[in-house]
């Protein structure tokens, strides 16, 4: 959580939960530069100040190309489906944007996707990231 604070201290306010997992066996970081492949795994996501909304787990593909990671977004499981992707650069920081389904989730997270998704349609959440 203190590097969720760090990044993204909004989300932070929120309460995030679960358990972060990075898993490469190629990544390398280096001055102005990343390369290989990795995954950022967010296991048993949950909002503890929401509700205790329940996200699922989720994993975030990295595909580093020098100045540029790529990133491709997706569920391993729960009630919840996540899909989209976007790019990290030194220069521009994150990019994304994507879908976010809630499934059979309980009325507390289409309350909460209402008021934080750029668009909200059909129990669909749309994101982008910078709006």
């Amino acid at each position: 959580s203190r590097i969720l604070a760090e990044f993204a201290p909004a989300l932070s306010a929120l309460g995030l939960e679960g358990r972060l997992l990075l898993r490469s066996d190629s990544l390398r970081i280096e001055p102005g530069s990343i390369l290989g492949l990795g995954a950022i795994e967010w296991r048993a996501m949950r909002l503890a100040r929401v509700g205790g909304i329940n996200f699922g787990s989720h994993i975030a593909r990295l595909r580093g190309g020098g100045d540029k990671v790529g990133i491709e977004f997706g569920t391993i499981e729960g009630p919840t489906r996540l899909s989209g992707g976007g790019t990290w650069t030194p220069n521009n920081g994150l990019k994304i944007s994507g879908t976010f389904d809630p499934g059979d989730s309980p009325p507390a997270m289409t309350t909460f996707l209402q008021g934080v998704c750029s668009e909200y349609r059909s129990r669909r959440c749309t994101f982008r990231f910078p709006g």
